[in-house]
């Protein structure tokens, strides 16, 4: 069995160009429905660490950081 292939959750800050895009989901092999806390402090979303693994709901702070369960 191959290796999930997502796309990646990320973030574009202002001025909106590609060099402001931060990846959300670093290090997961796959990610996506993305949804932001009701204050804009916090990511949340589905993501699987390898493609063996279960799908789980991972939070990230919309400032920085790394995913987290």
């Amino acid at each position: 069995m191959s290796a999930i292939r997502g796309k990646p959750v990320v973030l574009l800050v202002p001025p909106f160009r590609t060099d402001t895009v931060r990846v959300l989901s670093r290090g997961l092999v796959a990610a996506g429905d993305p949804i932001v806390s009701w204050d804009g402090r916090w990511i949340y979303f589905a993501g699987k660490s390898s493609s063996k693994a279960d799908w789980q709901i991972y939070k990230v702070n919309a400032g920085a950081g790394a995913p987290n369960k």
